[in-house]
């Protein structure tokens, strides 16, 4: 094989990995359903009935985390579109907080938040 095929037929490969996959679905479905499967009810539940579990999963009591979201709110929330709705700012404040928390992956908190990594 002389210089010139190779090269050939290395472009030609390298232009085979670069393509873009195409997309199958916008967001998979269990996301759609993030009201029901995500933890704004537990957090709910816990800020009403057990603030002190309240406060160890998001390190901060529900005072807190509403002054902190005042504060951030504006540069952390997003816009719906005709796709799909946006994640709201108390979901994803929540999420960063409990992140920072425990350290886990965003893979391990997007089964317990419903929001894709």
């Amino acid at each position: 094989m002389d210089g010139a095929k190779a090269l050939a037929l290395a472009l030609k490969c390298c232009k085979r990995r670069t393509s873009k996959k195409k997309r199958t679905k916008w967001s998979k479905q269990w996301f759609l359903y993030r009201a029901k499967f995500g933890h704004r009810e537990l957090l709910k539940e816990l800020r009403d009935n057990e603030p002190d579990d309240y406060k160890n999963f998001l390190l901060m009591n529900g005072d807190c985390l509403n002054e902190l979201l005042e504060m951030v709110e504006p540069h952390i929330k997003k816009e719906d579109t005709v796709m799909r709705k946006a994640i709201p700012p108390v979901d994803r404040l929540s999420l960063t907080l409990r992140f920072s928390a425990t350290g886990i992956s965003f893979q391990d908190l997007k089964f317990m938040i419903a929001i894709s990594p």
